[in-house]
């Protein structure tokens, strides 16, 4: 199954414990055969847009404007725009946050 996950931030980027369970729910189905990655936003520059890691594909963007700690990003609506119907499954990891609110 291709799975895509949207979550604001991902573990070890930041530390927490909603994206410890984003790595680790992405770990653990990759682990099992499924295609797995994480659409993200970039905390610092220096990162890789694409990285595999731990078995999944992590995707990150820009992440657009911070607005109270919360990522305003018009790049994780292009990705969803032009990628989301390759998945079978999408899944948006809080209501809280800009980004999976656009995945909803």
């Amino acid at each position: 199954m291709r799975i895509l996950r949207v979550a604001q931030h991902l573990y070890p980027d930041t530390k927490g414990g909603g994206q410890y369970h984003v790595h680790a729910m992405s770990r653990d189905q990759a682990a099992m055969g499924h295609d797995v990655t994480v659409l993200t936003t970039r905390v610092e520059e220096s990162l890789p847009r694409v990285e595999h890691t731990h078995g999944y594909r992590v995707v990150r963007v820009s992440p657009g404007v911070t607005i109270v700690g919360n990522d305003v990003s018009p790049a994780v609506g292009g990705y969803l725009w032009d990628h989301a119907a390759e998945y079978d499954v999408v899944h948006a990891h809080s209501h809280l946050y800009f980004a999976t609110n656009l995945a909803a």
